[in-house]
């Protein structure tokens, strides 16, 4: 469905001279507008959801495929102030691109401790390997 071409509320709508609808076509029409922009493509996660983003570069140990994993630690703003409802992953690979590793099978755990998101494993990366990450946290 396509959004119609947003028109303004004008006084001269209204023939009749009342005094009051000055004063309510200005909120009117600014709640109006705010729609319609979130509605136009302009809803973003950081504006109307409690969250944000973080770029990460991690690097896997020479023996990750074996079980051992540094924690991630990530710092929680101050102003979440609700517990963390989730961590997506919105963007992953390795630093090098010309590496041409097979990582569709990422599994990414994750706890929230005192204020800090901890990565405790992702699953599916190679040893010795840099990485770029970008998360939403939710």
């Amino acid at each position: 469905m396509k959004l119609p071409i947003f028109k303004r509320v004008n006084r001269e709508q209204f023939p009749d001279d009342v005094s009051w609808i000055g004063n309510l076509l200005y909120p009117l029409n600014n709640f109006f507008e705010t729609v319609y922009n979130i509605f136009n493509k302009n809803l973003t996660f950081e504006d109307n959801f409690q969250s944000f983003t973080k770029n990460l570069q991690f690097s896997t140990n020479s023996s990750y495929t074996t079980g051992i994993w540094d924690v991630i630690s990530i710092a929680i703003p101050d102003t979440f102030k609700n517990r963390v409802s989730g961590v997506i992953m919105l963007q992953f690979g390795p630093q090098d691109t010309s590496l041409t590793a097979d990582i569709q099978g990422i599994y990414l755990s994750w706890v929230e401790d005192n204020g800090q998101l901890q990565i405790n494993w992702i699953g599916g990366l190679a040893d010795s390997t840099i990485y770029n990450m970008r998360i939403l946290v939710v």
